[in-house]
């Protein structure tokens, strides 16, 4: 406390994280162990929506789109300040009602990244933890980011947040790590910069494909004034 922020100092850097977690799908769909447009229950058959066409036909690109049929920040509570794992918020999922059209009007999601680290898990047979620090992380060089704030080591430089000048209780994610549970430095996350700016190298060796960028980058979902969410 009182210290001045570095380069190296590591803070939670939010909904940042879910660059990550598209990359993570990304590296598994250049491992053809799926596809951008499978139907999120043929790698979780236990996923449900509200309305039963939705759920059949969402697919992992719809995961990291916000058109999935629910609002803005839609199911924040089940996970926020809650002690529900990830099974227990997708399960609770099942009953938040749709307040909007499919793949027609967009809606900041958190749970459906949740969703997609999921699979991500369920994939690779690792902790969407262990695969992004394992495959993407550690690539980089990024030594001193985590994918959670349970993994950071006790003497690890950490900010935490101020509201007029007041320590507050950082929160510490339970479930939905997949949208916004990374902690990194400004030191790190200009080695993932670059690597995005330089088509998805990092010091010679390929980290994602060209395809992998154009799929991750690709709009599909319009806004306008009369929208919902960031970015209207």
């Amino acid at each position: 406390p009182g210290q001045p922020m570095t380069q190296h100092t590591v803070t939670n850097i939010a909904s940042c994280s879910k660059a990550f977690t598209a990359a993570a799908l990304a590296l598994l769909v250049q491992e053809g162990k799926l596809q951008w447009d499978d139907p999120v229950q043929k790698h979780l058959p236990e996923f449900r929506l509200a309305d039963p066409w939705i759920t059949a036909h969402m697919t992992v690109r719809d995961l990291l789109s916000h058109r999935c049929g629910l609002g803005t920040f839609d199911g924040d509570l089940l996970w926020y300040g809650s002690d529900y794992d990830d099974a227990e918020v997708m399960k609770r999922a099942a009953r938040l009602p749709i307040r909007q059209r499919f793949r027609e009007q967009y809606g900041y999601q958190n749970i459906m990244f949740m969703v997609a680290g999921t699979i991500v898990q369920r994939r690779s047979g690792q902790s969407w933890e262990e695969f992004v620090e394992t495959w993407l992380l550690a690539p980089l060089g990024m030594a001193a980011t985590r994918a959670s704030a349970q993994r950071l080591p006790k003497d690890a430089e950490k900010a935490i947040p101020h509201i007029d000048g007041v320590a507050v209780v950082d929160h510490e994610f339970v479930a939905c790590k997949p949208a916004a549970s990374l902690y990194s430095s400004v030191d790190d996350l200009t080695a993932w910069m670059r690597m995005l700016l330089d088509g998805g190298t990092w010091n010679g060796t390929r980290i994602l494909t060209e395809d992998a960028l154009r799929e991750m980058w690709r709009p599909h979902v319009s806004t306008s004034k009369q929208g919902t969410g960031p970015g209207t």
